[in-house]
């Protein structure tokens, strides 16, 4: 694939890991992206369930690509977290935090078609009632195709 091909528009979906609730490991996301590419990186926007429905604009893209692999980092408007409830809460206040992508090139076998595959991962933390600052890392899956 040439990387000039990463210019354009692609779809895709992506999962929760075992750190997140069941109901929501069951679930797929559907996202999808404007890419532009110049020599091996690039930039775009990201569009998905949150953006939609509580930011209101595009999750901001950056990464690099070779021929085989891809790595970026996808940055919401703001905080975007959970509570003990389940609840989506954005704090305004505060910077997003980076969702690191990576991925792998692949081809469908019969169409011929080119796609990437790999894990996404966000790493955050809290202070428990001590003041102790505890680290931790949630994590997904992805698949992305172009569309246009």
């Amino acid at each position: 694939m040439n990387l000039q091909n990463l210019t354009g528009k692609w779809e895709g979906v992506y999962t929760y890991g075992p750190n997140y609730p069941i109901q929501w490991q069951i679930k797929k996301e559907i996202f999808a992206m404007d890419l532009v590419a110049s020599g091996h990186s690039f930039t775009g926007s990201c569009y998905d369930s949150y953006t939609k429905e509580l930011f209101n604009q595009p999750a901001i893209v950056e990464g690099t690509a070779d021929e085989k692999n891809i790595s970026f980092i996808k940055k919401y408007a703001a905080w975007l977290g959970i509570n003990d409830n389940l609840e989506l809460i954005v704090d305004w206040s505060k910077p997003s935090l980076e969702i690191h992508y990576f991925g792998i090139l692949k081809r469908k076998l019969f169409s011929r078609k080119f796609f990437f595959e790999g894990s996404w991962s966000i790493t955050d933390h809290y202070f428990t009632e001590q003041g102790e600052q505890i680290f931790y890392t949630s994590e997904g899956n992805w698949e992305l195709y172009k569309i246009g």
